[in-house]
């Protein structure tokens, strides 16, 4: 939604998830301590970078970074990956099938003999995207759907329906009135059982899908979600054509957020050739000079003088005709 949130979970919690995720991963054919190639965020302090290390070193995984990447960047990771043969790829839609167009290009050059399978995550998996990163890797994309608030909410499997994961979650689909949608596609609620420390009820992700249940032919007794829709992020363009997830920016006005006391309430990032545009709402408690000059001088670290910056104060963002709050968003002129 742009709003950045912080939510506490406790161990019951966390484990419930890890043991769905995990049960997600098994119809995939991956089992705990497998060889990952995590195509992921990046952390931007030194702290963070040794606990994410600390992790990756525990969980057996090699990170690399989806943040932001040129064609030779991603042509040293394919290279790293023939060394490193991990079991399985996980990590953002959209990365995976830019390394995709690569191997299908030089297609004698990377062949992954180890892999089992792909995992994709985060972003709408397009059926365009499923079929060349399949035909360039060789091994069969699995999607996962969740968001940060409550982790994973579904997993795919082996016939490609994406089953919830029921014992941790409940879901809703509702119209625009907060109705019930018994068929067809609605708004995505989701309720966290679990989670006793910060419970979440009746959480609106933004997101569109539909519910149905499952058949004894899929012998599972798991609810489905299916045509999940209304995920759109755009890949940010910057110098030399430097391609950038919108978790980059994301994370820059998270850690603002979190260190002036929820000054933005709400944001959007608008990307109009060499313009960057912040549309904020502020609270109260928001310094424009201050936090206009933080965020353009976290920013200049990475782009120098590339981008020019804007700042807009709104009372509303507006959403897209899916209903969808795109929170980074390219246009195209």
């Amino acid at each position: 939604t742009g709003q950045p949130i912080t939510i506490i979970k406790d161990n019951e919690a966390m484990a419930r998830e890890q043991a769905a995720t995990l049960r997600g991963y098994e119809w995939a054919g991956i089992s705990p301590g497998d060889k990952q190639a995590r195509f992921w965020g990046q952390a931007s302090n030194n702290f963070d970078v040794f606990k994410n290390n600390i992790k990756d070193f525990l969980l057996n995984r090699r990170r690399y970074s989806a943040f932001n990447y040129t064609e030779e960047k991603l042509k040293y990771y394919l290279k790293d990956l023939l060394k490193y043969q991990p079991t399985y790829l996980y990590g953002y839609a959209s990365i995976l099938f830019e390394l995709a167009l690569i191997i299908l290009e030089n297609k004698s050059s990377f062949k992954f003999p180890s892999l089992k399978a792909i995992i994709s995550t985060s972003e709408i998996l397009h059926q365009e995207m499923r079929t060349k990163i399949e035909a360039a890797f060789g091994v069969k994309v699995f999607n996962e759907y969740g968001c940060g608030e409550v982790g994973t909410i579904a997993h795919e499997d082996q016939n490609g329906i994406m089953f919830i994961n029921a014992e941790n979650l409940f879901i809703e689909i509702v119209d625009e009135n907060d109705q019930p949608v018994l068929n067809g596609s609605g708004r995505i609620i989701v309720t966290e059982l679990s989670n006793k420390a910060q419970p979440l009820v009746r959480y609106d992700i933004g997101d569109y899908g539909e519910l149905c249940h499952s058949d004894q032919k899929f012998n599972k007794s798991l609810p489905i979600l299916k045509n999940i829709h209304g995920r759109a992020y755009d890949i940010v363009i910057g110098p030399n054509k430097r391609k950038y997830h919108p978790e980059f920016f994301i994370y820059i006005f998270e850690k603002i957020k979190n260190e002036f006391q929820d000054c933005i309430k709400q944001f959007q990032i608008i990307q109009n050739n060499r313009a960057l545009i912040f549309n904020i709402i502020k609270n109260s408690s928001y310094n424009n000079n201050k936090i206009e000059s933080l965020v353009t001088e976290k920013l200049k670290q990475e782009f120098q003088d590339y981008f020019s910056y804007h700042f807009e104060y709104v009372e509303v963002i507006a959403r897209e005709k899916s209903g969808k709050m795109r929170v980074v968003k390219r246009i195209d002129n």
